[in-house]
């Protein structure tokens, strides 16, 4: 019999038995669908109640999973009531298989590593096929040999297939616990895979044998051949393709949940069912390169639906493999006990299950002695340590549950002798496995040495527990001063919350002895050499040993490179980045992880918008193009027509058209002409007609265009001489038709025919004007395809550089954290700063010469940011209770077509003029923009070549620079540092802090902002990389801006102390993960208040923090402690005092007013952070404070305390009446000043401040918002 007239037959003999059971089964009624139901859920709950209490032992949940369904099984048969509820246990085994082995399969494959899983692919495929055949083979010639049941070769080598097929399930995630290599768990899970297709392959052929149906056939070896070549080849392209369709759908689909997920599940069964009913080929290699393509292609689901779809997968395999083993132990006990219940046979089956263990335990480490040096060549390699994990791992699981149950009710087998043993000795095998290798596999590891914990892992785990303690320590100190929380158990609270190292354990285990003992422990601050001991989290020196060195050099690569795919994931989630270029930078991120030392180079980064292939042929072929264009189509005339009715239409694309279509029918017409002139048929007249009215429409199009264009633009164009040939040749056929027609009545019959020639070859030759208008039509189209592909190309690199520079300006801050040696967090910080310098040079080069490409990334960038924004604020709004339900998502579903309209954005963007770039400089916005168009009238458009200095260190300040187009580089001095106050109040600033920096900025940037509102010398040198165009503001015209509209300065103020605050969070530790975009987000919404002469500046209450950016101040009631810009301010000084206010900049964050910004949780971590850093800069005062050596004073009396505290609440009241100095003196005020005079213990700078205040009260300014209504100087009493 034709073997695929057998699977056609297999397959349609199980849907017919699928058929006849469920029509069968209706008899039972609502009561058997019910208890159905009832034991599916209870099963589910059964398995997340085991899961929940094994999850912390090493004994496997399918294991009291299937000795459930063993219970169950034996008592269905002893107790007739508990059997109505087991009814499910009668399902047909094909139908299990269709209903569970795809979700299982795809789950599998679909969490594999892609890049992991190519790199051993081919070590995948050698365990897999060679591998699983060297396996059956074996265990089928056991049992043969062995058992004493006499099956025949076909039998033994079908039950050898089912116990080959592993499921290790168990051990990869014992593996994953322990954190062992993740390329060893990828090796097991993915032979599994695999073999599970060629299981089910193998299993087919030798079952078919097994029933006989090879026995006629005399070509059954060639058959069997076709066969395996058919099902696995067109398994595995049958995978692909529909894996490709459902990408391309899911990259179709934003943020819909619901969609995305049906769309996943449906696509493992669709495709299971095609592959196997319609195609006769490998359903489970058809799912398993489904879920292999879309696991390569996550980005192709939505960011946040992506986590979503894993927890339901999960879910999915959960339930599947629960119900499987629960099944398969109720019908092992159910036929064990009406089989084998008391009889010898049975007790020399449980023996031989023994015996088989033993057996297939053996020959797994054959196949893997005998297949070793060929994996030591490929993938990642082999060693002995592999090979042992891979030997013990080898567990058997659901699938082999599932084909012996196809056995066992198989009408073509003897139950008895085949059937029944096959589905004992199975289970037999897969609770062995489960229970011995599962159960040791942990043990074996530690014996192995592969979860030994490297000493970076250590000190990595270390530094993160310290942090975390850390945290925790400043989050009770805070709960510590919420009125409702103030009387908590804090003892108990920093017990129930204290996080201890995981590796605390392992690590004394490994050592061996308290390695405190060893180690020189510090109590000063970190210093350079230093490192948090893994041990004991003390501060040792970091004197490694060349290989630990290297250990630790390459552990903190890694966590480098993993902390770069984090941030590239990140940016695609926030829609900064797009699917393909996250999709490219992972790739090169691990591909860069497999080499030993190496990073992700500028050289990668390049490549990646360079045209590759055939492409590369693309730039070359669209200057042909384009030169092509520009001499055959004609461009649009520049001047102003006369006749614009007549130019529309010469022009347009309607009389083209008609003008291809006329041209083409008079071809055809000419071809029909001369093709009956050969064959003496006489229609010529009618060729005639038709020539005459084709020559009348071509004469109208010569008017039409000469009066449309001009005659002496329409002559100069290129195609015009030959529109002009073609009229002419137009009345020379009309000519010809006519002699040819004159002729034929004077029966000159072959004089004719010689017109008639010449007339159907000018009709055909006319056809020549087909070519200009097909080029005219054709080539932009063309041209436009292949530049846009171009486009795309550079698009797609542009936004792959701007990911990688984004994402090592990330990782640069994590570099603490990764690395705890100084020296080479040096190193790694140089190589991460070259790198990123390299790329932000790239780019702009890209820019200079596509400029519209750069555009259009960063125009989608702003987009997406703004629409992020967007869809936060709406979230905020509903949890609120400012917005319905149903109208928060209309809101939230219009949001989402503005994302999804991003995706198909063009990829080059014309950049806006030059004297628009003005216009969109904050600081010079308006409502009126009356300020932009006061500054465009005064700019310089200057420009500068290649190596041009344009801005030297130690200049006086000129102005101010706008680049419009090109690449500047920067290098000086960077002097942004916080200044703290010296024992004696002086403030010393430290050279060493001044480092030196490169950087790199292109069109958009401002240069030299900070010279003309600091009247310094500029700090940096300029140059140009590249031939550079500028706006040149000078200094004369800025003032003169300044006096003008005031607002100005204010507002350059603002953006200048922006970036000044922002390079001073950057330098302390409690602001290193802070996103920028929401330290800046957080700081727009300060504003610097007007200080004119007043020499005290009180900070209001509704004032959370402030920032002394430029200038001197010093504390009201501390006058011996001053602080210099660039600083914080401790939200415990309130009362300020300048020196010179007119030089003096303050930058205030207001508190929230609104409630929704109140909890906005995007700032809330800086806030956290910010108290953190006042905290630990009033402790920097108090240090100073009290290390100074204050002189003896008199011990106050009562009287003077309570003088003191009556000063200090009247000098923090917040708002008093106007007190002018003409007002007289009140009488508390008397009563003060008496008080004070009197007082021998009060200092006489207090005295002298008390004086003034009774004299002419106390200037101070309110620190309210200079915009607002209310920003009018006052002076208070106090």
């Amino acid at each position: 019999m034709d073997v695929f007239e057998n699977t056609d037959e297999l397959i349609t003999y199980d849907i017919a038995t699928l058929a006849n059971y469920s029509h069968n089964d209706v008899h039972h009624g609502v009561g058997h669908s019910g208890s159905t139901i009832l034991f599916i859920f209870v099963s589910c709950l059964y398995g997340a109640l085991t899961r929940s209490l094994v999850k912390e032992t090493n004994f496997p949940f399918t294991v009291f999973v299937f000795m459930l369904g063993g219970a169950l099984g034996i008592l269905s048969v002893l107790v007739e009531e508990v059997s109505l509820y087991t009814q499910i246990s009668l399902i047909d085994p094909h139908l299990m298989l269709h209903i569970f082995l795809p979700v299982l399969v795809f789950e599998s494959a679909y969490a594999l590593q892609p890049h992991t899983l190519v790199k051993s692919f081919a070590q995948v495929v050698i365990l897999s096929v060679p591998g699983f055949m060297i396996n059956a083979f074996l265990s089928g010639v056991l049992v043969k040999y062995v058992f004493p049941y006499k099956w025949s070769w076909s039998v033994a080598l079908t039950f050898g297939t089912i116990v080959s097929a592993t499921d290790p399930v168990a051990v990869v995630a014992t593996l994953k616990e322990l954190g062992t290599d993740p390329k060893l768990a990828i090796l097991l899970e993915g032979e599994s895979l695999l073999n599970d297709g060629a299981a089910l392959v193998f299993f087919t052929v030798f079952l078919q044998m097994a029933r006989g149906e090879y026995s006629d056939s005399d070509d059954a070896a060639g058959l069997i051949a076709l066969f395996f070549i058919r099902v696995i080849l067109g398994g595995m392209f049958l995978g692909l393709a529909m894996g490709k369709i459902c990408s391309a759908w899911l990259a179709k689909i934003f943020n819909d949940a619901v969609a995305e997920t049906i769309i996943t599940i449906a696509f493992p069964y669709i495709t299971y069912y095609i592959a196997e009913a319609i195609f006769g080929v490998s359903g489970v290699l058809s799912v398993v390169l489904l879920g292999a393509v879309l696991s390569s292609e996550k980005t192709s689901v939505s960011p946040e639906v992506e986590k979503f779809l894993h927890s339901q997968w999960s879910l999915l395999a959960f339930a599947s493999n629960t119900l499987i083993f629960i099944l398969v132990g109720m019908v092992i006990s159910e036929q064990a006990i009406r089989e084998f219940s008391g009889t010898s046979d049975s007790k020399l089956d449980w023996f031989f299950i023994f015996v088989l263990y033993i057996g297939i335990t053996f020959i797994r480490a054959v196949s893997l002695l005998i297949l070793s040096p060929l994996l030591k060549m490929l993938g990642y390699g082999f060693d002995w340590s592999k090979g042992i994990v891979m030997w013990w791992g080898a567990l058997r699981g659901a699938v082999s549950l599932a084909l012996a149950l196809l056995v066992a009710e198989d009408d073509y087998l003897d139950p008895h002798v085949i059937g029944n043993k096959f589905l004992m000795h199975a289970a037999g095998i897969v609770v062995l496995t489960l229970v011995l290798n599962g159960c040791t596999m942990r043990l074996l590891l530690q014996v192995l040495g592969l979860t030994k914990i490297s000493i970076a892992k250590k000190m990595a785990m270390t530094a993160a527990v310290k942090a975390l303690e850390e945290t925790q320590k400043a989050k009770v100190e805070e709960l510590k001063a919420d009125r409702f929380l103030a009387d908590a158990h804090w003892d108990v609270v920093m017990l129930m919350s204290e996080i201890k190292n995981p590796y605390a354990d392992r690590m004394i285990e490994e050592s061996g002895h308290n390695s405190k003992a060893h180690v020189h422990k510090e109590s000063t601050s970190p210093a350079v050499n230093q490192v948090v001991c893994p041990d004991c989290s003390s501060l040792i020196k970091a004197d490694l040993t060349p290989t630990q060195y290297k250990e630790y050099e390459e552990e903190a690569r890694i966590r480098y490179l993993k902390a770069q795919k984090v941030s590239y994931w990140r940016q695609f989630e926030h829609g900064l980045l797009g699917r393909s270029a996250v999709r490219k930078l992972l790739e090169l991120t691990e591909g860069t992880a497999d080499n030993a030392g190496s990073f992700v180079s500028v050289k990668d980064i390049r490549a990646s918008w360079k045209m590759k292939g055939i492409y590369r042929l693309f730039p070359r072929l669209s200057r042909l193009l384009r030169n092509l264009c520009d001499m055959l189509i004609a461009a649009p005339i520049s001047a102003v027509p006369k006749y614009m009715n007549m130019y529309k239409l010469a022009s347009g694309k309607p009389l083209q058209w008609i003008v291809v279509t006329i041209l083409l029918l008079q071809t055809i017409a000419g071809v029909v002409d001369l093709y009956m002139l050969l064959d003496n048929m006489n229609y010529h007249i009618i060729f005639f007609i038709i020539s005459i009215n084709t020559t009348i429409f071509f004469v109208g199009e010569f008017v039409v265009k000469v009066i449309g264009y001009g005659l002496k633009t329409y002559v100069m164009r290129v195609w015009s001489g030959v529109a002009i040939l073609a009229l002419i040749a137009g009345f020379t056929e009309l000519y010809a038709g006519y002699e040819a027609e004159r002729l034929t009545e004077l029966d000159m019959i072959e004089k004719a025919k010689e017109y008639h020639l010449m007339s159907s070859s000018i009709r055909i030759s006319r056809g020549i004007r087909l070519l200009e208008t097909l080029l005219e039509m054709c080539l932009p189209g063309i041209l436009k395809a292949i530049e846009r592909r171009i486009e795309s190309q550079i698009n797609f690199g542009y936004d792959v550089g701007r990911g990688f520079v984004v994402g090592e300006e990330e990782c640069r801050q994590l570099l603490d954290h990764i690395v705890e040696h100084p020296g080479m967090r040096e190193d790694f910080k140089n190589k991460c700063d070259k790198k990123r310098l390299a790329v932000i040079k790239e780019l702009a080069l890209l820019q200079r010469n596509n400029p519209g490409v750069a555009v259009a990334v960063k125009t989608r960038q702003a987009t997406r940011t703004v629409l992020n924004k967007i869809i936060e604020t709406l979230t905020k709004l509903k949890e609120d209770g400012l917005l319905d339900e149903q109208e928060a998502e209309r809101l939230h579903r219009d949001t989402d077509k503005l994302i999804k309209l991003l995706v198909s954005a063009p990829p080059s963007v014309p950049p806006m003029p030059a004297e628009h770039m003005l216009s969109f400089v904050p600081w010079l916005q308006g409502s009126d923009n009356s300020i932009a168009k006061f500054m465009k009238q005064r700019a310089q458009l200057i420009n500068f070549d290649h190596n041009d200095e344009i801005l030297h260190s130690g200049d006086a300040p000129k102005g101010i620079y706008i680049i419009v187009s090109g690449l500047v580089k920067i290098f000086g001095k960077e002097n942004l540092r916080s200044h703290y106050p010296s024992d004696g109040g002086a403030v010393t600033q430290n050279d060493a802090n001044e480092d030196r920096y490169i950087d790199y900025l292109g069109a958009g940037a401002v240069l030299g902002e900070m010279g003309p509102l600091m009247d310094r010398h500029v700090t940096a040198t300029v140059t140009a990389e590249t031939a550079v165009q500028l706006y040149f503001l000078n200094i004369t015209d800025l003032e003169m801006a300044f006096d003008v509209y005031p607002e100005v300065k204010l507002k350059l103020w603002k953006n200048c102390a922006i970036k000044i605050i922002s390079n001073l969070l950057a330098e302390h530790n409690e602001f290193e993960k802070t996103p920028t975009e929401a330290a800046l987000s957080f700081l727009d919404k300060g504003y610097i208040p007007h200080i004119t002469d007043q020499t005290v500046f009180n900070l209001d209450d509704n004032i959370i923090y402030a920032f002394l950016v430029h200038g001197r101040v010093k504390v009201f009631d501390r006058p011996d402690l001053e602080l210099v810009g660039p600083t914080f301010i401790p939200t415990t000084i309130r009362i300020l005092q300048f020196n010179v206010p007119n030089e003096t900049i303050l930058y205030l964050v207001p508190g929230e007013e609104h409630p929704l910004l109140a909890v906005d949780s995007f700032h809330e971590g800086i806030k956290i952070k910010l108290k953190a850093y006042a905290s630990a800069m009033e402790r920097e005062l108090l240090k100073k404070e009290t290390t100074k050596k204050l002189p003896h004073k008199k011990r106050a009396t009562f009287y003077d305390i309570i003088n003191m505290i009556r000063i200090k609440k009247l000098l923090n009241r917040k708002t008093t009446a106007t007190l002018t100095p003409d007002h007289k003196p009140t009488p508390v005020m008397k009563a003060i000043s008496e008080s004070v005079n009197k007082s021998s213990t009060v200092q006489p700078a207090t005295k002298a401040t008390i004086k003034s205040l009774w004299k002419k009260g106390l200037p101070a300014v309110s620190s309210q918002n200079p915009f607002s209504s209310e920003a009018a100087p006052r002076r208070v009493s106090r």
